[in-house]
């Protein structure tokens, strides 16, 4: 009956159907519907804007497990010297080298922009006043947390923008020549997927969920999809798979919205994004390799399902391969992606002798932490 009334535009004793950003910008609603997808986004905002999202006690053991925070200045001077040698190869000296931090956690952000920054600074001289470095959120915040992230910026070679790539007019921060896209680790986990389910009819079904705020309750129910969710699903899921009536998957929506944006308004990018490595199947392998509902599998692919738990992030552990599959056939071929550990690329690129006279201190322990990361990355070239 909901989705009768849904589709016949009989809403009056149905409670709003709000999105994202518009739960942001409410504080008094007692009852509304929202996307799966949307739900999950505004807790993880929510969180992030009361400065719990990423203190240690309040996150998963997974995430405290794969930070970086132990070698991190390794991480920075190996990402440095790479974005040095290409951008000398391949931009200097018609253009200034450009990098763009998008950002969850605003003090991880800061840290890695300074490091970047002082390195460049240091090793090449024919860098200074050529090097600008601007951090942005991933998602557009509310205006009290903004000034709230600017105190933050002591370093005056950075910027922080205010605005975010995601839940804002992205024509915003379009950007010409060449720019380095950086995603620390956790970015990618954020970008939140849609839960869809094959109905009778053999079309996919959004997941919606009705909340009660008076009563902290929470209802699922399945309807048409919106516009990102049927253009996730036509780009994911291969035409050739059959799936029965009840199938369900998490199709990662907020990902291909975030790659088209930065196709679009940042053509000329390079890509570094770090993060945890899914090393089970993703998307339509879930239901095709398992013939089980993906709704049964929510604790091995999302982290803190939010009718359990609402005090603490949402994630998403992407599949590394599947999203270098996706990068690329957004990019069409303009940008093509390549999946590396971290350690490999560390390894790489990595100067210990340098990088210890920099910091000035004995980094053995950090290289040894270093060697025993998980992390992998996804690197355009």
């Amino acid at each position: 009956m909901k989705q009768y009334l849904r589709r016949f535009g009989i809403q009056a004793r149905l409670p709003p159907l709000l999105n994202t950003k518009q739960l942001l910008e409410v504080s008094s609603l007692t009852s509304f519907t929202v996307c799966y997808r949307d739900l999950m986004e505004w807790n993880n905002v929510k969180i992030a804007h009361r400065g719990k999202f990423f203190n240690p006690h309040m996150q998963d053991p997974l995430t405290r497990l794969h930070s970086i925070h132990r070698f991190e200045s390794l991480v920075s001077h190996s990402l440095a010297r790479w974005m040095h040698v290409d951008y000398k190869l391949n931009s200097y000296p018609y253009h200034d080298l450009n990098i763009m931090i998008i950002y969850m956690d605003i003090n991880q952000a800061l840290r890695s922009g300074e490091m970047l920054v002082d390195y460049l600074d240091q090793v090449d001289l024919q860098l200074t006043g050529r090097v600008h470095c601007n951090l942005m959120q991933l998602y557009e915040s509310i205006q009290p947390h903004r000034s709230k992230i600017a105190q933050k910026v002591k370093h005056p070679r950075l910027k922080v923008l205010n605005r975010g790539i995601l839940l804002s007019n992205s024509e915003q921060y379009f950007t010409e020549g060449p720019v380095y896209v950086i995603l620390m680790n956790g970015v990618l986990s954020y970008l939140s997927c849609d839960l869809i389910k094959m109905d009778e009819n053999h079309g996919w079904q959004q997941m919606y969920v009705d909340v009660d705020v008076l009563q902290n309750h929470k209802s699922v129910s399945f309807g048409d999809p919106d516009d990102l969710c049927r253009v996730a699903a036509d780009i994911c899921i291969p035409n050739h798979l059959h799936f029965p009536s009840g199938s369900e998957m998490f199709i990662p929506s907020r990902m291909i919205q975030f790659f088209h944006n930065l196709s679009r308004t940042m053509s000329e990018h390079k890509l570094f994004a770090l993060d945890i490595p899914q090393t089970r199947p993703w998307w339509h392998k879930l239901w095709s390799n398992e013939q089980k509902h993906a709704s049964r599998f929510i604790q091995k692919y999302q982290f803190h399902n939010i009718f359990e738990k609402s005090e603490v992030e949402t994630l998403f552990i992407p599949d590394f391969a599947q999203v270098k599959t996706l990068y690329n056939h957004i990019n069409q071929g303009m940008n093509l992606a390549q999946v590396n550990s971290l350690v490999d690329f560390t390894n790489e690129w990595m100067d210990l002798k340098e990088s210890a006279s920099f910091l000035n201190r004995d980094i053995s322990l950090e290289y040894q932490y270093l060697q025993d990361s998980k992390l992998e990355i996804l690197r355009s070239t």
